[in-house]
């Protein structure tokens, strides 16, 4: 994780009782003609360009002695939402930043005042509720433009900014800080974006976005969302920015000589770089934050010959893949292929086919997967390297040494093959093997064969449990099978002797229940720790397998560098037909010195099985199942079966993958997700983030200010207690409000929105919407479409921002009768129970052509 830390200051004069903190966000353009028109009293800073930006402002707010009064933001804008070191500043973002918010407040004088120079920040109903959970979070008072400024727009929509810049240097500044189309230079949100012929610098800002510069050096900047950024003919610099990015690199793309370099940034989130058929040369190519390196169908050559470490997923064909010096992931996927890591701690995966491995320098990790694989290197080479998998018809050859091929010949292998002084480590080896010896070209070669199996026994286990691991000389790794086949549950560790600070986790088993341990003998960390868990996730063979992967590369990107984990591969059996309704019990330590990450299959357990968690930070859960308990911070991830998930206190992470899920949880600031399916996602206490996924969920926030998405399919979603922020997504979607003051918005589709009790703040958006505040003095926006706005008995003094006469309908609650006023250029509809409608910018006379028969509107 990065931390912001704070650009170097500013000083623009003496500090004063009265002083301004000036922040300037480093995507903002030419902002030295603005800095020369600062008021005295000013200190300017620059936000970092990643990280998170509270901490920086935080950081410069605390430094100030007196306590800071004046901040001011300039950054770009759209409504409801800044742009602050590459990230999207929204509601959601503010209250998951709560903590640092308030390390802001308690360092702000108090009678604080926040100016954001940003495009239409405050615009229309979700920017007011921005504005005002900005204004709670820093007790402070918050100014922000209703629409677009800076450049032509001029700075109209915020008079604030006056009190900090002069007229001549506002009038001066040329840009605008959102939506701006001027020469080559691009920036909007949620659009296909396309440059010239000449030199184009393309911003996607918001929003999901396809980005394309064609020819010539072009600068494309996908922002926030899901982007796909296509940088053409050019020696171009593309950055991904938050979310899981795609970009695209044609063949013949990348430069071949030295001077000016490609630059690629993934930014946040799980970014992929793609690359045509052919031949793709890095020599000249710098690349970050690209989680993966994809291949295209066919026989690709890749040669990255550069320092910076990164994961390659090749394609079908038979591919031919140099790595770099750096600690490269490198996925040759279906076809015989050919795979050299070179420098660095590589973890290399054949995948399909008869491929060949080298892991060159450092310490490896090498799967060869399905196939007749060879493994080749030096002794040097291999020292320290690991080879996961072998099987019966793999190779190893050890390159410039003959002896081997005598001295190794008929031995059994186990967990590890001796090169002299040199060792190479083995892990999930079939079982029951042996080495076949021989010399070609001055090298040995140890061909692998398969010979009558042996076991061994050790361990122990309360009650009736036995414990029997793989090897007796090794009780902590390879293989641990726990029995229980006494009638009532039993225990036995999974977990002790890692190296980990002591950790022992165990397993308790219901009767007639057995369960398979398999993973390293030592605690793991770093890249390591993240080759052994995505591995152990492939190996289970899921129809979920990519959402499973893709959780536990989220949760790893969490961690600290230094952090070590216990991984497991766990596979309960049992031979009964039925549950016994006794849960099987996963213990870990409460320690925060430890960590565990398991991956644990329950496909062979029969339905009604439930798997209870306890200080288990990360399980990737396979098969359909009931997974309870949650002691401690718990990340789980399901497959595509059919899941309840509920986990208890401290802040959780559940992902339901595919399949009808209920996913929920007890306490703690939660995020949670349905994914795939028709899912019903639940929160707790505490301010939860919700997020349906596909296909008609249900969502339910509960108690505490909570963030709440349907996201794809007609969903229904309820804010339930407390100030809650509910978006209903894609298609015809139903939410509600509930208790507290909520704003709501419908988003894309049909929607149908209530506000229930409070002052509520309800946006149709798109599509033909019905929109009902409820209690309290709501605020209601039809957006596009034809709207429906519906008023109740005791339904309070309501406005609504946006009617539009002949397209947009009022409705009202049987026996509610009402009278129409002219007020201020406004028309205000009082009801018969002595509430009012006020429709701004709507006069009495228009009325009439929206009427339904028998208003009366005297």
């Amino acid at each position: 994780m990065l931390d912001a830390q704070l650009a170097p200051a500013v000083p623009i004069a003496k500090h004063t009782a009265a002083q301004t903190l000036f922040f300037i966000d480093h995507e903002v353009l030419d902002p030295e003609i603005l800095i020369s028109g600062l008021a005295s009293g000013t200190t300017v800073h620059y936000l970092p360009p990643v990280g998170n930006p509270f901490d920086a402002i935080a950081a410069a707010v605390e430094a100030h002695e007196h306590g800071a009064r004046k901040l001011v933001l300039l950054s770009h804008g759209s409504t409801g939402m800044l742009r602050l070191c590459g990230r999207k500043i929204d509601i959601r973002a503010l209250r998951r930043d709560v903590r640092r918010l308030k390390r802001i407040r308690s360092a702000l004088a108090q009678d604080a005042e926040i100016t954001l120079m940003a495009c239409a920040a405050g615009a229309g109903a979700i920017g007011r509720a921005f504005l005002r959970t900005l204004e709670d979070s820093l007790n402070a008072t918050v100014h922000g433009a209703n629409s677009e400024i800076g450049g032509a727009m001029g700075w109209e929509a915020l008079p604030a900014v006056r009190n900090h810049i002069n007229t001549a240097a506002l009038a001066a500044y040329p840009h605008r800080l959102s939506n701006l189309v001027e020469g080559n230079q691009i920036v909007a949100t949620d659009e296909t974006l396309t440059g010239g012929s000449g030199v184009d610098f393309i911003s996607g800002y918001g929003g999901n976005d396809l980005l394309q510069g064609f020819a010539e050096n072009d600068v494309l900047r996908g922002g926030s969302g899901n982007d796909t950024l296509s940088g053409g003919s050019g020696i171009d610099t593309m950055s991904g920015g938050d979310g899981d990015d795609l970009l695209v690199l044609a063949t013949g793309e990348l430069p071949t000589s030295a001077g000016l370099a490609e630059v690629i940034d993934g930014g946040a989130g799980n970014d992929v770089l793609t690359l045509g058929s052919g031949s793709h040369i890095f020599t000249h190519t710098l690349i970050s934050n690209v989680e993966t390196i994809s291949g295209s169908s066919g026989g690709d050559t890749i040669t990255a010959h550069a320092s910076t470490a990164q994961n390659y997923a090749l394609g079908g064909g038979n591919d031919v893949i140099s790595g770099s010096s750096g600690a490269d992931t490198i996925s040759g996927e279906a076809g015989s292929d050919s795979i050299f890591g070179l420098g660095g701690s590589d973890v290399i995966s054949g995948g399909d086919g008869d491929d060949s491995l080298a892991g060159g320098d450092g310490t490896d990790i090498l799967v060869g997967g399905s196939g007749n694989d060879t493994y080749f290197g030096t002794a040097a080479q291999f020292n320290g390297d690991t080879i996961s998998g072998l099987a019966a018809g793999d190779q190893i050859i050890v390159s410039g040494n003959t002896s081997l091929a005598t001295s190794l010949n008929g031995n059994t292998v186990g967990s590890t093959i001796s090169l002299g002084s040199e060792t190479i480590n083995l892990s999930g080896s079939a079982a029951n093997l042996q080495i076949s010896g021989s010399v070609s070209s001055g090298n040995s070669v140890l061909t692998i064969t398969a010979v009558p199996a042996a076991s061994g026994s050790g361990g122990s286990g309360s009650g009736s449990v036995t414990v029997s691991d793989s090897s007796t000389e090794n009780t902590t790794g390879g293989a641990r099978t726990i029995t229980n086949s006494g009638s009532s549950s039993g225990s036995a560790a999974i977990v002790e002797n890692t190296g980990n600070g002591g950790n022992v986790v165990t397993a308790t088993l219901p009767p007639s229940t057995s369960i398979l341990s398999e993973g390293p003998a030592s605690a793991q960390t770093g890249t390591d720790a993240v080759t052994t868990l995505v591995s152990a996730i492939d190996g289970r063979d899921s129809s979920g397998e990519s959402q499973l992967i893709s959780g536990a590369q989220t949760y790893l990107n969490k961690l600290a560098t230094n952090s070590t984990l216990d991984i497991r591969t766990l596979i309960p059996t049992t031979t009964s037909t039925t549950s016994s309704g006794d849960p099987i019990v996963i213990s870990g330590s409460s320690s925060s010195g430890q960590s565990e990450a398991f991956v644990i299959d329950l496909r062979s357990m029969p339905s009604g099985t439930t798997l209870q968690l306890d200080n288990i930070e990360f399980a990737s859960v396979i098969g359909q199942a009931t997974v309870s308990g949650g002691a401690g911070q718990n990340f789980v991830t399901g497959d595509d079966a059919s899941q309840f998930i509920s986990l208890g206190a401290e802040d959780d992470t559940l992902m339901g993958g595919g399949g009808d899920d209920t996913i929920g949880s007890g306490y703690g600031e939660d995020i949670l997700y349905g994914n795939q399916g028709a899912d019903s996602v639940f929160g707790g206490g505490g301010m939860d983030t919700l997020y349906g996924g596909q296909d008609g969920d249900t969502v339910l926030g509960n108690n505490d200010d909570d963030v709440l998405y349907g996201n794809r399919g007609g969903d229904t979603l309820f804010g339930g207690e407390n100030e809650d922020a509910v978006f209903g997504g894609q298609d015809n979607d139903i939410v509600y409000g509930n208790q507290g003051e909520d704003t709501l918005a419908g988003n894309l589709g049909d929607d149908q929105l209530y506000g229930g009790q409070g002052n509520d703040i309800v946006s149709g958006s798109e599509g033909n919407d019905f929109i009902a505040g409820n209690k309290g003095d709501d605020t209601l926006v039809g957006g596009s479409g034809a709207d429906t706005f519906y008023f109740e008995f005791e339904g309070g003094n309501d406005q609504v921002s946006d009617f539009t006469a002949g397209e947009d309908t009022l409705a009202f609650e049987s026996g509610l009768t009402y009278s129409a006023a002219d007020s201020g250029g406004n028309t205000v509809i009082t009801t018969s129970d002595g509430g009012t409608i006020t429709l701004i910018g709507v006069s009495k006379s228009s009325l009439g052509l929206a009427a339904t028969a028998g208003w009366d509107l005297a």
